[in-house]
């Protein structure tokens, strides 16, 4: 009874995975994107960010608490402002930039290509970094 016990909850654990990459890359609406991007950055969720984006199977745990540790040590001081730019690619294909900066003038680059279907917004692909040119390249 136990052994089935445990089977029954590591399947349900494994169903619960599933439904959480499922939901990977996908928003109900560019405003629930947008403050999850605004929000994840801000509050130095590095690993959230980027596992919620779409890189969940790119990179190992380790391997984020890496990304997060590098990441804090770059932008140690708060984030204090923003802005997105935006070049409309047709077909309801969006290529976003963001450039975030800290109080002490460091900044973050992200791109991303984003799908509005139905109302609904699709991350295709992402970046972020330290390097514009590595970013801003991609525009």
């Amino acid at each position: 009874m136990v052994r089935h016990a445990m089977i029954a909850l590591a399947l349900t654990a494994q169903a619960a995975v599933a439904q959480e990459a499922e939901r990977d890359q996908f928003f109900a609406d560019y405003a629930t994107y947008d403050s999850f991007v605004t929000e994840t950055v801000e509050a130095k969720d590095f690993a959230t960010f980027v596992t919620r984006l779409g890189g969940r199977g790119t990179y190992a745990e380790g391997q984020l608490d890496a990304l997060r540790t590098q990441f804090l040590n770059i932008y140690a001081g708060d984030f204090t402002g923003n802005t997105t730019f935006q070049e409309d690619l047709g077909g309801g294909v969006t290529r976003e930039g963001r450039v975030f900066w800290t109080e002490d003038e460091k900044l973050l680059f992200y791109a991303a290509t984003l799908l509005e279907r139905d109302g609904t917004i699709t991350i295709l692909t992402f970046n972020m970094g330290a390097d514009p040119a590595e970013i801003l390249d991609r525009f």
